[in-house]
């Protein structure tokens, strides 16, 4: 969430994310992940935990802390590369204001939360 501002700006557009490149969801696919840990001698135990991503802390809404966020992801420094020299440093302080007004309009009770996903692994070596 926020980088879609960035995204649509890329000239050209970043195509679809391989399954299973390197990055945040790289580890998505539950049997990939499982099948990459077997090959590695491992027995493992993966369960879903879903929560909320609550970047409202220390009484804030939490828009600038999302902004870091993305701002160090991939999509943020591909953007700042791309674009900064295109539009300098007024214009991409115009396109970050962009970015908090898209993420204030995802406030929930005057904070950003939205939902989140990982997968809880344990594992042991059955050698």
């Amino acid at each position: 969430m926020g980088s879609s501002v960035l995204l649509e700006r890329l000239d050209p557009p970043p195509g679809p994310e391989e399954p299973g490149a390197p990055g945040p969801t790289a580890f998505a696919d539950r049997d990939r992940l499982a099948s990459i840990l077997e090959g590695a001698g491992w027995a493992p135990r993966i369960e879903a935990f879903d929560f909320t991503v609550d970047y409202g802390y220390n009484g804030t809404d939490g828009v600038e802390e999302r902004l870091t966020s993305v701002e160090s992801g991939g999509v943020g420094r591909t953007a700042r590369a791309q674009l900064l020299p295109r539009i300098g440093p007024d214009g991409w302080d115009a396109l970050l204001d962009e970015v908090r007004a898209e993420l204030r309009r995802h406030l929930v009770d005057g904070v950003l939360r939205f939902p989140g996903a990982v997968w809880l692994v344990d594992a042991t070596n059955p050698r």
